[in-house]
């Protein structure tokens, strides 16, 4: 796990936990810690950003979404700067990870009279409740993870980079990351990618994640939600259509939610200022404002 430090004049005496998504890395979260640091002033409150490819490698990768997140409450409970607990931020994958280690860490806030976390789920779902659809996920995902699985048997480095390349141009052809493309920083964020993805071994270990943690092999979380409605927040994007109706269920359970606008399923690399925005209100703010949308067109660069 890496650090880093932002500032705001009402920052918690906890730690903030990021986790991110599926091919992601830690890097991913530094366009939203520099809006943090930015616009925040003060008391000091520290980051602490999740390796999911470092995770996966100490935990066994084939060991799902409660392996995944048993081991990183393990890192945590030996991290001196959690002693007062920690709150949780993961986007996609890893706001399913981050919900996982807040439904299993009620033990590690028991035992160091920790408080317990605010959890923040950006592009989450939380779970398929038709067995139809469940099957049709896992098989998708399985398929997905034979083609990562190829990339693994790859030995040469430069055929490694042609074939993630070939992967990556799929993956973000996805409508969800439609506007994503618009982004300044795209092309940054994509030859970031290929060379994280082409790294010896990436390939064959986001093969295991990405079957052992799909949506059709997890277990849904919609009703053990309402136990955290009253400390989760829930952040999608406008036109990302299946994760707004995510964020209605969740509404209508009474979690916050917040709609960034103009936005797809990468709301953090999207809008950094406004998420930054949301996460420091959400964590920080004394008296919680009722549930809004973020009306908010601006753009800024990845």
């Amino acid at each position: 796990m890496t650090s880093d430090r932002y500032d705001s004049p009402l920052a918690p005496d906890r730690p903030l936990v990021l986790v991110h998504g599926f091919l992601g890395s830690p890097a991913d979260w530094d366009p939203l810690l520099r809006e943090c640091n930015r616009e925040s002033g003060g008391v000091r409150g520290e980051c602490i950003v999740v390796d999911l490819l470092d995770v996966a490698r100490r935990a066994d990768a084939t060991s799902g979404l409660v392996g995944l997140a048993k081991r990183i409450i393990e890192d945590l409970g030996r991290d001196k700067r959690t002693s007062r607990g920690f709150d949780l931020l993961g986007y996609s994958l890893g706001g399913r990870i981050a919900l996982e280690i807040a439904l299993l860490s009620s033990e590690f806030v028991g035992s160091r009279n920790a408080h317990p976390a605010r959890l923040i789920l950006a592009s989450t779902h939380l779970g398929i409740d038709d067995s139809s659809e469940r099957a049709t996920r896992r098989a998708t995902d399985d398929r997905l993870a034979e083609r990562l699985a190829m990339l693994g048997d790859i030995t040469d480095a430069d055929s490694r980079r042609r074939f993630a390349e070939s992967f990556l141009d799929d993956w973000y052809r996805q409508g969800l990351f439609a506007t994503l493309h618009g982004q300044d920083g795209f092309a940054i964020l994509a030859h970031r990618r290929r060379d994280e993805l082409a790294a010896v071994g990436a390939g064959s270990i986001w093969s295991s994640i990405v079957s052992s943690c799909s949506p059709g092999r997890a277990t849904p979380h919609w009703e053990r939600l309402e136990t955290l409605a009253s400390s989760c927040l829930l952040i999608v994007g406008e036109r990302d259509a299946r994760y707004l109706a995510v964020a209605n269920r969740a509404r209508a359970m009474g979690v916050r939610t917040e709609v960034v606008l103009d936005t797809g399923h990468a709301v953090h690399l999207e809008h950094p200022p406004r998420v930054a925005r949301i996460v420091n209100q959400f964590r920080f703010e004394q008296d919680r404002s009722p549930l809004r949308d973020i009306r908010s067109r601006e753009r800024a660069p990845l």
